[in-house]
């Protein structure tokens, strides 16, 4: 095909877009709260569902995301990203780097970690409150087991 060989580090092109795909997609969600709220009379209650997918089916999967979804509008409003691994970790390659290993312990507790850390993040950020949740099952479980033992 005549292609030239691909550059030998081709991690360091990976910043150019993600700051944009960042900037973006934080200003989009932004935009879903608003429009919610605008067609909610200003009221900043929105009802949301919360879901998870990985990498992998299991209980061995390194990587995942958690979202929250609007019920009115069907808009993401918000995700949380996790990971049990760093790349740059397990090479030291570079000492001073942001770690990318958001969760420790096991896999299976990835869901409920991204759940709390957008539900805590939801009213600080936006000034919106998720009062009410469509949970998928094991979600349901954390929340009970949050009303018995406390607040968050």
């Amino acid at each position: 095909m005549n292609l030239p060989p691909p550059p030998a580090k081709f991690e360091r092109y990976n910043d150019i877009p993600l700051r944009s795909l960042i900037k973006l997609s934080s200003e989009s969600m932004r935009n879903a709260v608003e429009g919610t709220v605008k067609n909610n009379n200003s009221n900043r209650d929105i009802t949301a569902a919360f879901d998870g997918s990985w990498q992998k089916r299991g209980h061995t999967f390194l990587n995942g995301v958690v979202s929250a979804t609007c019920l009115e509008t069907g808009k993401v409003l918000d995700f949380e990203c996790l990971s049990k691994y760093c790349f740059k970790c397990k090479n030291r390659s570079n000492k001073d780097h942001k770690c990318e290993k958001k969760i420790e312990g096991f896999s299976g507790g990835m869901e409920s970690d991204g759940f709390l850390k957008i539900f805590q993040r939801s009213e600080r950020l936006n000034k919106k409150k998720l009062t009410h949740v469509v949970l998928v099952p094991e979600l349901l479980l954390l929340l009970i087991s949050l009303t018995v033992l406390g607040p968050l």
